[in-house]
């Protein structure tokens, strides 16, 4: 490992991105690519994480800017280990690509989620990449916390700040709750689908009409319960919005 005196972080060896160069070329390929999900190995749940946040252009480019992180070693640094996937779908010449390295990583650091040949749940895996990748960059444990650090790209993409309150449909008292931070947002399916009845005949596609809506929703929007024994209502709003919707 070589640390950089300036900031004292760890840097990875430069063997281990061996594995994300293609061998006849170091100029991005415009092949369609794939991520194998071989029998046995149970990896579409990792597949579709990677493939989130490969499309999404903001992240991907950030990613590729970063090079100081905290490393937490060989074959178990998430950040590193995403780094080496991407490599390998923007550089590689196969139309097949394995993302067992950052299974591996993910393995290494949670032992009772995400082991080698284990199905798991994918949104959950997105979460914990984002999560990894915070810690990585400014060393908190906890995203849920508010961060204001730059070169933190899981909160300047995902990271999205919510108020949450609780309300008396009676007198109308609020009670403002604790503010936190929340990487994913779970919108109804129903909101965003075509028989909800809002779709216009005309105009944007109905993929941009429905992330026109859920941005929009990101914006102002709010969840709220009701507890039966208090009579109250429990609100969470959104303070701030994510960048990316996915």
């Amino acid at each position: 490992m070589a640390m950089d005196p300036a900031v004292g972080i760890l840097e990875p060896p430069p063997e281990f991105w061996n594995s994300a160069q293609s061998p006849n070329s170091m100029h991005p390929q415009q092949l369609i690519k794939g991520l194998a999900n071989d029998p046995g190995s149970n990896s579409c749940f990792l597949n579709s994480a990677v493939q989130l946040l490969w499309h999404q252009e903001l992240f991907q480019t950030g990613l590729n800017q970063l090079t100081s992180h905290l490393c937490s070693g060989h074959r178990s640094c998430v950040f590193c280990a995403l780094k080496v996937v991407f490599t390998q779908l923007r550089f590689s010449d196969r139309p097949t690509l394995d993302a067992g390295v950052l299974r591996s990583a993910l393995a290494a650091q949670f032992s009772d989620r995400f082991q080698l040949g284990e199905m798991d749940d994918s949104a959950e895996c997105l979460e914990q990449i984002l999560g990894r990748l915070h810690f990585h960059l400014v060393r908190q444990q906890q995203p849920q916390q508010q961060c204001t650090a730059g070169h933190c790209i899981t909160h300047r993409r995902f990271g999205m700040d919510i108020q949450e309150e609780r309300a008396c449909p009676r007198c109308g008292f609020v009670q403002p709750g604790p503010r936190f931070t929340q990487l994913t947002h779970y919108a109804s399916a129903v909101r965003c689908s075509p028989s909800s009845g809002t779709w216009a005949s005309a105009g944007p596609t109905p993929v941009l009409m429905c992330s026109a809506r859920f941005k929009k929703s990101g914006r102002s929007g709010r969840s709220e319960s009701v507890s039966e024994m208090r009579r109250q209502r429990r609100r969470r709003l959104f303070v701030t919005s994510s960048e990316t919707v996915v």
